[in-house]
This record gives C-alpha cells, structure tokens and sequence, in this order.
C-alpha cells in the first residue's frame, strides 16, 4: 500500500502548483497499476487546510469528495496508539525541519512506500532495494 504525502495531493489538485504535472502522472500511475493508497488522518486535514487557504474550498471539497469516492483510497483513522508512536518518533528526532505530520509519514514509512515531493523527508526515508 502508497501513502502520498499531502504535498502530492495538493498538486494534483491545484494545477497552479510547480508540481502539478508529476503529481497527476504519479497518481494516473497508480490508478492503473491498481494500487492501493492510505491516506492518513493527518494527511487529509493537511490537505484541506492548505488547499482550502491556496486554492479555494472548491479544491478542498473536490478533494473529500475524490477521496470518498475511490475504492483504491483507505482512509487511515488515527488511534490512541498510532499518536502515542508518532510522539515518540517526533521526541526521537532532532530535526526542526519536520512537522509532526512528516514525522508520522516516517513512522508510517516503516510499513509502506511514502510517496512525497518534499526534499527533507525524501532525505530520511528508508532506502528501497
């Protein structure tokens, strides 16, 4: 299962975004490879702030009903002990470069591919052979 970052679903979203082309080719990809997608909590509240702030509720509101409407996307609902892990990978860290949220991308990266478009998290993902 593909966990895309909200940076990839802002692009693909927005298409004044400079990443908007590879995000729509990564996400067609993926449709026809028939692959799956979680999509976190975190991630979905990212991707409605930054697009309802960016490019208008509109997008916001394509994007919620997208997401619903797929049968490749599973929502990945938050649990006691999904945050308790994500604090203790964010104490963990010493970088002042990574949200919260990328801190759950990593500790979600140790189960699945994390597909994202941001250099600092990019940086710290587990090597793929």
């Amino acid at each position: 299962m593909l966990i895309f970052d909200a940076n990839v679903w802002i692009a693909l979203l927005n298409v004044e975004d400079s990443q908007h082309e590879k995000a729509k080719m990564t996400y067609v990809e993926v449709e026809e490879n028939q692959e799956s997608i979680l999509l976190p909590e975190y991630i979905i509240l990212e991707v409605l702030n930054v697009l309802t702030c960016k490019a208008g509720k509109s997008k916001a509101d394509t994007f919620l009903s997208k997401i619903f409407a797929s049968d490749q996307i599973e929502i990945g609902y938050s649990s006691d002990d999904f945050l308790l892990r994500v604090i203790q990978t964010f104490l963990a860290s010493d970088s002042n470069k990574l949200s919260f949220i990328d801190q759950s991308l990593l500790y979600l990266s140790q189960f699945h591919k994390v597909i994202t478009f941001d250099k600092e998290i990019l940086k710290r993902l587990p090597k793929v052979a």
